[in-house]
C-alpha cells in the first residue's frame, strides 16, 4: 500500500484516484492518519474517537477555560468550533514531531 502524506489532510476530503488502477492500495493520511498506519503495523492500534468526537471534547475543554485569559480566548468567542479544530491541528502536529 502507498501512504501519500500531508499535513491537514485528515480533515479534509482527498484529491480523486489517478485513474482505475490507483483506486487500491492507496491512502491519503494526514499526521492521525499516519499515526494510525504506524501504530496498525507495529500492533499498537486501537480505538480512536472520530475527528468530530475530538471536537466536542476540546470544544468543551476550552469552554471551561475560555474566560482565563488564554491567548485563543477572542478567536474563541467569534468561532469556537473553528479554534477547537485548529488547537487540535496544532497539538496533533506536535505530537507527531
Amino acid at each position: 500500500m502507498d501512504l501519500i502524506y500531508a499535513t491537514g489532510i485528515d480533515s479534509i476530503t482527498p484529491p480523486a484516484p489517478r485513474g482505475a488502477a490507483s483506486v487500491l492500495g492507496e491512502r491519503y493520511v494526514g499526521v492521525l492518519g499516519l499515526i494510525e498506519e504506524l501504530e496498525l503495523r507495529l500492533g499498537r492500534s486501537g480505538l480512536r474517537p472520530s475527528e468530530f468526537e475530538r471536537r466536542l471534547a476540546c470544544l468543551h475543554t476550552l469552554r471551561s477555560r475560555a474566560g482565563k485569559g488564554a491567548f485563543w480566548a477572542q478567536s474563541y468567542a467569534a468561532d469556537p468550533l473553528g479554534v477547537a479544530s485548529e488547537l487540535l491541528l496544532r497539538r496533533d502536529e506536535l505530537v507527531a514531531a
